[in-house]
Formats: C-alpha cells, sequence, structure tokens
C-alpha cells in the first residue's frame, strides 16, 4: 500500500497485476468511518472508474499520478470527447460515478 495524501490517508493497492484500488477513507459524524473507492486498469488503454464525491477527484488524480502519467487516463476528457465518457449520479445524493476509457 502505498500512501499518496496523508492529509486524506488516500492510498493506493495493487489487487492484481495491473489492476488498483484507490482508497479515501472518510469520518462521517455520528455513523463512524467510510471509505469510497476507485479502480484503476493500466494497460494499452488505462481504465479509471470513479466512484464518490466530485470534491475526491484532485485525491484521486493525485492518486493516479503515483501510478501513471495521468494524461494517459484523463486526456479525452481535457479533449472535449464527451461521448466516450459515461457520466452518471444519484439525483437525491452527492454521490456520482464516471468510467473513464479511450480508444
Amino acid at each position: 500500500m502505498t500512501l499518496t495524501n496523508r492529509q486524506s490517508g488516500t492510498n493506493v493497492c495493487e489487487i492484481a497485476d495491473g489492476v488498483y484500488r484507490i482508497n479515501t477513507p472518510v469520518v462521517i459524524d455520528g455513523a463512524g468511518g467510510f471509505s469510497f473507492n476507485q479502480y484503476l486498469i493500466v494497460d494499452d488503454r488505462p481504465l479509471l472508474f470513479h466512484t464518490g464525491l466530485r470534491k475526491m477527484f484532485p485525491l484521486v488524480h493525485e492518486a493516479v499520478a503515483s501510478i501513471l502519467a495521468p494524461e494517459k487516463v484523463f486526456r479525452r476528457l481535457m479533449a472535449n470527447s464527451w461521448p466516450r465518457v459515461k457520466f452518471g449520479g444519484f439525483s437525491n445524493t452527492r454521490i456520482w460515478y464516471i468510467l473513464l476509457a479511450h480508444p
């Protein structure tokens, strides 16, 4: 396990060859602990499955950068290739997911 952000506790763990879990623990007042997990698959066309709060994206970006150059995963967003990006969310929560893959 590699700690990528001391303040948040965000860490990265390779759970299978080329498959990484990006974990950010959080404390919910009155409810105890909880973790948000993102998964990064590294191959010729890296894929990031991001679930969690949009505010957490900088932490995820930082964790991805500890594994590979972020532009290999995020370049499609920067190139405005929105049809290839799947966004979603739950209307009554602040939790969003994003699935990034590029050809």
